[in-house]
């Protein structure tokens, strides 16, 4: 029996925020999206898909997801570190969805491009400020990764500054070093008809 000057402890009450499981939804509306972007692409167009690789971005991305469940769980106080721990998941998955669209069509599959919108959205839930270095990211990622597949898009780095020939050299020998052209047959196609055609590098 109970005094009337006793001491009762009332366990904390875990609060369960009803923005992070919009967060976890979001990735994996991200998944089923970039398996929708690459199979529909596919059908109609038959580009190359590399499955081995395309599949282990998948896998990474699905890992991802499972990180954001584990790091979300009720349980969990909202602390700093958790808001950090889903910024790197965050930067995480746009790393893999610019892997899984290297080896999915690339620039070839422009409709891919779509999901990294995805990620960015779902930003706001972690900070003011976190949209906006997840676009910056996303820009870099699609970036490399069109230069990493695209010779033309490198040739046409190369020409815009010393910084833009470095970024490119960084890519292959057939970045444009030499001042060629970024589509030779079609130059070598002009002068078999005998066009007098002048190449600026």
């Amino acid at each position: 029996m109970r005094t009337g000057d006793e001491t009762v402890l009332v366990p904390t009450i875990a609060f369960d925020d009803p923005r992070v499981h919009l967060l976890d939804d979001i990735w994996l509306l991200a998944i089923f999206t970039v398996l929708l972007s690459i199979v529909l692409p596919w059908f109609i167009s038959s580009f190359e898909v590399d499955l081995m690789h395309a599949a282990t971005g998948l896998l990474a991305l699905g890992a991802v997801h499972i990180a954001f469940t584990v790091v979300c769980a009720p349980h969990r106080p909202a602390t700093v570190q958790r808001r950090r721990m889903l910024a790197v998941l965050h930067a995480l998955g746009i790393g893999f969805l610019g892997y899984t669209w290297l080896h999915a069509g690339g620039v070839q599959n422009p409709m891919f491009l779509i999901v990294f919108a995805l990620p960015i959205v779902s930003a706001v839930f972690i900070s003011r400020f976190q949209p906006y270095a997840m676009a910056v990211l996303a820009v870099v990622v699609v970036s490399l990764a069109s230069l990493a597949q695209s010779p033309e898009l490198r040739w046409y780095v190369n020409g815009l500054s010393a910084g833009g020939s470095w970024i490119a050299s960084l890519f292959g020998s057939d970045a444009g070093s030499t001042g060629g052209a970024p589509f030779p047959g079609f130059y070598a196609l002009l002068r078999r008809l005998g066009a007098e055609v002048e190449i600026v590098p």
